[in-house]
């Protein structure tokens, strides 16, 4: 099966030998994971009735720790004056769940960077890294050797599969940047951001204009200032717009087009089309919270619920029949958690809970959906309050939404704040250490996944078991076993069964042929037996006869012999 044989054998046999940076052991840990499930008496089944995903869509709820969901569940329940406030999300209704370990290469709790980039590749990077394997440095030296190049993205394009995503981030931040981006910091959004002096370093926003990025049929988010430069209010000094710049790329086929979106109601106008490439940019930055924009009244940006929707749409006007690979981020759910600000949070993970269910009604049987967070926030929900107050009020002076880490409200210890205080979006839970910006969390989080083969991401996995799993369900790496392979196998095994039982069978009815003369009725037997005797018998008696004429014939010519000499 191609070179995955030899390459587990060789895995085996110097396992000893094998370090993290290298993709070799990260896909060595995924086929023990994937085939441990795939080789029990539940997958054999499993996987011989089901038919592969030809979509897969990843929706990933940026720092949506264990915790924050609970916490959001609660506020949400509460909100609707529901006094069930257990009922889930859309989401936690799916048939298979599991856990995702987070730790990146080199730290126990990871950046959003290396995170996405186990999600999205397989590798474990360092912390705050894009597309670049460990041990390079910073400096973008070593070249190719130093960039990932069997990501989910590059594999998919190869294989003319589509690929997409929309965030309510900077399209150039730390996940969708994971999608594309090369050897690089994840602060080297534009030309000039810090670190790139010195460097030979390519800024992220200008890898949207190379492999993979202008392959891609959707992109989606914020972030105009790292593409436009500082004369018409932009980041960069190099007086380029990588925007215009991506326009002007030769579409693959004369018949294909690329449409630039700056504005939502561009965005409303928009009607996707067979052969566009879609890239729509609505903010300066990142978006701006659900919260402002409800309390504002306005839609200064598309919803996520509504990128999401069009962007499967986008995939769904296409004639490509090979299928798409789609990211989904609600990234604000974790920049508000940065700042404690919880209200907002849970605001933002509703939204993206909407984008989930939305899309989910889109798609059919073919499609696999996967739900995870990248990390966790350090949240925890003390205390013993009672159901009937709000789950950001307090018990005493035990707050029931505490941050380990944040700007939090005061220094930790002032929890003697009003309910009114609480009740105020913008309001900072509590937090035990100041930090202008909080922390993030090293436990494991949640996966929700429905749809073919939903099953492989269950138990307690590492995140780069998502990406490997994705690859293998998808067929993108020819260095590995897939799914194609495994079905081909089946399909070889069940043309041999069908062969031997076909040989069987012939067998058997020239058994029960053979078996069916000798059955013959009896009497119809004793007569042919009796008629053959009869035959012989005359046989014998007519050779005797003609012996006896014979030597009566012999002895008549044969002439007495004279006597005289």
């Amino acid at each position: 099966m191609r070179l995955a044989a030899l390459s587990t054998l060789l895995i085996t046999v110097g396992a000893a030998t094998l370090r993290q940076e290298s993709i070799e052991y990260w896909n060595s840990v995924g086929r023990d994971c994937l085939n441990s499930k795939l080789k029990s008496d539940f997958g054999k089944v499993l996987a011989e009735q089901q038919t592969p995903p030809k979509n897969v869509i990843l929706f990933i709820g940026d720092g949506m720790g264990i915790a924050t969901i609970t916490a959001a569940r609660i506020a949400r329940n509460q909100g609707r004056g529901s006094a069930d406030t257990n009922i889930p999300f859309f989401f936690e209704t799916f048939p298979f769940s599991g856990l995702s370990k987070t730790a990146s290469f080199d730290t126990h709790t990871t950046d959003s960077a290396a995170s996405a980039v186990a999600l999205m590749t397989g590798h474990k990077v360092e912390q705050n890294t894009l597309g670049r394997i460990p041990g390079n440095g910073n400096k973008c030296e070593n070249g190719e050797k130093a960039k990932i190049r069997d990501g989910i993205a590059d594999l998919a394009l190869e294989k003319g599969l589509e690929v997409g995503f929309a965030t309510t981030s900077s399209i150039t931040d730390a996940t969708p940047g994971a999608l594309y981006a090369k050897d690089v910091h994840r602060r080297m959004e534009f030309d000039s951001a810090p670190g790139m002096n010195g460097t030979s370093c390519e800024d992220v926003a200008s890898q949207i204009l190379n492999h993979p990025a202008d392959k891609f049929r959707v992109m989606m988010g914020g972030g105009h200032a790292q593409f436009l430069s500082e004369v018409v209010g932009g980041n960069r000094t190099d007086n380029r717009s990588i925007e215009e710049e991506w326009t002007q790329i030769t579409p693959a086929l004369k018949s294909h087009s690329r449409v630039l979106l700056a504005s939502n109601e561009e965005f409303v106008r928009h009607e996707p089309k067979e052969g566009e490439q879609l890239l729509g940019i609505f903010s300066p930055l990142h978006f701006p919270y659900r919260v402002d924009e409800n309390l504002a009244n306005r839609s200064s940006v598309p919803r996520l619920s509504e990128m999401a929707v069009k962007a499967v749409q986008m995939m769904n006007k296409q004639s490509n029949n090979k299928g798409y690979f789609l990211m989904i981020e609600g990234a604000n759910i974790d920049k508000a958690q940065h700042k404690n600000k919880f209200h907002l949070a849970a605001e933002e993970l509703n939204e993206f809970d909407r984008a989930i269910k939305q899309v989910s009604e889109m798609v059919g049987d073919d499609t696999l959906i996967i739900v995870t967070a990248d990390h966790a926030h350090a949240l925890t929900i003390p205390g013993y309050l009672n159901k009937t107050e709000s789950i950001f009020e307090r018990d005493g002076n035990v707050t029931s939404i505490f941050f380990a880490t944040g700007p939090g409200f005061g220094d930790g210890n002032k929890t003697n704040y009003t309910k009114e205080e609480a009740k105020d979006p913008h309001f900072s839970q509590p937090s035990s250490i100041y930090f202008k910006d909080a922390r993030h969390g090293g436990e494991d989080v949640g996966i929700w996944a429905k749809g073919p083969f939903a099953w492989l991401f269950t138990g307690t996995i590492e995140n780069t078991q998502i990406a490997y799993n994705i690859k293998y369900l998808l067929c993108l790496d020819d260095k590995e076993d897939s799914i194609c392979d495994l079905r081909s196998s089946m399909a070889e095994k069940k043309e041999n069964e069908e062969t031997e039982k076909r040989l069987h069978k012939t067998t058997q009815s020239t058994q029960t042929e053979s078996l069916h003369i000798l059955n013959t009725d009896l009497p119809m037997r004793g007569m042919v037996i009796a008629l053959l005797v009869i035959t012989c018998v005359l046989a014998v008696l007519v050779a005797v006869l003609l012996v006896l004429l014979l030597r009566s014939s012999f002895r008549g010519s044969v002439k007495p012999s004279d006597s005289s000499s």
